[in-house]
């Protein structure tokens, strides 16, 4: 554990969240979980997302967890290069790939392009199923939205474009999380396929 993470695992789970490990070890078959440069870091900064690949009731899945514990789960360069390598390997096998979604959103400094472009390039090649999480704000967003099956978590759940901040100063009003990207206004919106009542 490196400094600063047990607040903020602390915070993780006071909200009601699992850690990214630890939705990866509840979804896959135990003991089957091969991690992909776990140790991706650049100067001490690492890239916030879990990735490799595993197995579902025996049947072979890549999986990518983003930690909202390292800055929000915010997509940087080093994170979608590390979900780019998951993508393409799923690509090569045709295994489905599994995204455990939970994201401020997208660095602005870095962007997530290539990831996004990779990602739709899957459609109709390899079935996507995104899982939404906590919140999963602006291009982080794009993630469910290219999936064939995108879930959400009514708990924890939000779903949107722009951040309640940014709508608030948009529409001039109060605007709530959950009533502008919660899984029943999603499922109601075609948002989100499925919705769920919590992670489990």
């Amino acid at each position: 554990i490196l400094p600063g993470d047990a607040e903020r695992i602390a915070k993780q789970r006071a909200a009601g969240k699992l850690t990214a490990r630890e939705r990866v070890a509840k979804l896959l078959d135990a003991g089957s979980f091969v991690e992909t440069d776990a140790l991706v870091s650049r100067n001490g900064d690492y890239a916030g997302v879990v990735t490799g690949s595993g197995t579902v009731q025996d049947r072979p899945v890549y999986v990518f967890a983003q930690d909202f514990t390292v800055h929000g789960g915010a997509m940087g360069q080093m994170q979608a290069q590390k979900i780019v390598k998951v993508l393409d390997l799923a690509q090569k096998t045709g295994a489905p790939v599994i995204a455990l979604c939970d994201s401020a959103g997208v660095r602005i400094d870095e962007g997530a392009a290539a990831m996004n472009a990779r990602l739709a390039k899957l459609s109709g090649v390899v079935p996507v199923i995104a899982l939404v999480l906590g919140p999963v704000v602006g291009g982080a967003a794009m993630i469910a939205q290219l999936a064939d099956i995108t879930i959400e978590a009514e708990n924890v759940g939000q779903l949107m474009v722009y951040g309640p901040q940014v709508m608030s100063a948009i529409s001039g009003k109060t605007v709530d999380a959950k009533a502008v990207g919660g899984a029943k206004t999603m499922a109601a919106q075609g948002g989100v396929a499925l919705t769920a009542k919590d992670e489990d």
